[in-house]
């Protein structure tokens, strides 16, 4: 069971690091607005909260105990909550801006 959550853990590893990638560079082009800029950002922060979330969690299914270990891994879940939390309130945040954009 162990191993089927890490493999699960690595796929979303592996998943949200591409997408990560994919909308850093959305976001660095320099010929698009600035809405859709501040949304591909928010994208990025939210894939590298999922990315750091599913690091700690691959982390904590190791076998080997450690606290300096379970300190780092709550650091990582912590920077993981942060990055998501502020990724999905731009993407609300950027949404809103488009609706009154549009009417």
């Amino acid at each position: 069971m162990i191993q089927l959550l890490q493999i699960i853990f690595v796929i979303v590893i592996l998943l949200s690091t591409g997408l990560l990638f994919y909308y850093s560079m959305l976001a660095r082009r320099k010929n698009i607005e600035p809405l859709h800029q501040l949304r591909h950002r928010a994208l990025m922060n939210v894939n590298m909260g999922i990315c750091f979330i599913s690091l700690a969690s691959l982390h904590l299914t190791s076998s080997s105990a450690n606290t300096f270990r379970y300190i780092l891994i709550g650091f990582i879940y912590i920077v993981g909550f942060v990055n998501l939390y502020y990724g999905l309130k731009n993407l609300k945040r950027t949404k809103e801006n488009h609706s009154k954009k549009t009417d």
